[in-house]
């Protein structure tokens, strides 16, 4: 039977690492930093190492990785059922309760439902098919989406400042922007995992 890597040594080094960070932090200097982030990789090599030899050889390695990623990515997905979730709850509140939103506020939202779901659409494909030029053309249209999300919460907040928009109405539209915002970083986590 293989012995049980030292695991203490890796939590050693990661202690010490974090060291050289802090450092940096404290005294403004990027030196320490550097050096972090050399001992960094040369942590990920050993932990790959270790990873290699306690599952009998590069391939189970290899296999190992591609579950983490896969499980990192149904997190994500799950973390983006959650926002969905919250998203469907707050559009219920509205409904039931019959709070108008302004025309403004309207369209916003559907442009950040129409650009989810396409999003969405391009995350199916990009699991599928782990095309580069769907990830990269993904991490642009994120970068678009959440610019949207911050000019929209901006402008919003100035419909509130008028007196335009009331202040339920408001809570909701918040929570509805809050929802797109978590849904838009998690798809954008995944698909930096999957454009590896």
């Amino acid at each position: 039977m293989e012995p049980v890597p030292r695991l203490d040594l890796v939590a050693k080094a990661l202690r010490e690492n974090l060291t050289y960070t802090y450092e940096g932090f404290l005294k403004n200097r990027l030196i320490p930093l550097e050096k972090a982030a050399v001992e960094a990789k040369g942590l990920e090599r050993k932990i790959k190492e270790m990873m290699s030899a306690l599952l009998g050889g590069e391939e189970q390695a290899r296999r190992l990785e591609e579950a983490e990623k896969a499980l990192d990515c149904l997190i994500a997905l799950g973390k983006v059922r959650d926002s969905q979730e919250k998203l469907n709850s707050t559009v219920e509140t509205k409904v039931k309760e019959g709070i108008l939103f302004s025309n403004k506020a309207v369209t916003e939202l559907k442009e950040l439902f129409e650009t989810t779901l396409s999003l969405l659409k391009h995350t199916e494909d990009l699991l599928l098919t782990a095309n580069l030029a769907i990830r990269d053309y993904m991490l642009t249209r994120f970068s678009t989406l959440e610019g949207d999300i911050r000019r929209f919460a901006s402008e919003h907040e100035e419909r509130l400042i008028k007196g335009v928009c009331m202040p339920r109405s408001s809570t909701l539209y918040l929570f509805i922007l809050d929802s797109f915002r978590d849904q838009s970083w998690n798809l954008r986590h995944i698909s930096r995992q999957y454009g590896q």
